[in-house]
């Protein structure tokens, strides 16, 4: 994956975060030195780091780090460093951030030495795979829980539909990979001439 990829990883998670990026070519001038410098972006309500090996967010009013991938460097050296800063952490809050950093890094390092291919992503790419599918002429399928169907339904923009409402086995959530949910096919509203 290059440096353009996780960019477009980064604009797509910013525009659903409501982070407005100012200087694209910015970020990808600090993913190129060989340690490289982490880019944070900032809204009201959430927090986005860029970094050529990640890319997270945070809700500023929660309590946890929220990450879209990782690569291996990362996972690992991240898990080592969240052990020592666990031990030392003064709060409550400290406390919960690192623990949700620690669940989703190990979930990401088992599968990638599972599966051996050196990244792990944890939202954004099911997205991209199905806008992929869509060039192609394919209906728009997703599997989504009841939180991410609800969020989908309230930006007004789609019409959706349970593909099957014998669907009895619920699937992981192909957004949030987290909950559980059934298969739904979404179709873009068409707005009216005149309309924003």
């Amino acid at each position: 994956m290059n440096y353009t990829d996780i960019l477009k990883i980064a604009e797509a998670t910013a525009a659903r975060l409501g982070i407005r990026i100012k200087d694209s070519d910015l970020i990808l001038q600090n993913m190129k030195p060989k340690p490289g410098i982490v880019t944070i972006l900032y809204s009201d309500d959430f927090t986005l780091w860029v970094d050529k090996h990640y890319i997270a967010y945070g809700d500023n009013s929660k309590p946890e780090i929220v990450y879209v991938f990782t690569d291996e460097v990362h996972a690992h050296e991240e898990l080592r460093s969240v052990d020592v800063m666990m031990r030392y952490a003064k709060s409550n809050y400290q406390w919960k951030t690192l623990a949700s950093v620690k669940e989703q890094l190990q979930t990401a390092a088992a599968s990638m030495k599972k599966y051996g291919n050196g990244l792990y992503f944890f939202e954004e790419m099911p997205i991209i795979q199905t806008e992929e599918t869509e060039v192609k002429g394919k209906s728009d399928e997703r599997t989504l829980c009841y939180k991410c169907k609800s969020d989908y339904e309230n930006t007004g923009d789609y019409y959706i539909h349970r593909t099957a409402y014998k669907q009895t086995e619920k699937k992981l959530c192909m957004f949030c990979s987290v909950r559980y949910g059934y298969d739904y096919e979404l179709s873009p509203k068409r707005r009216k001439e005149g309309r924003r």
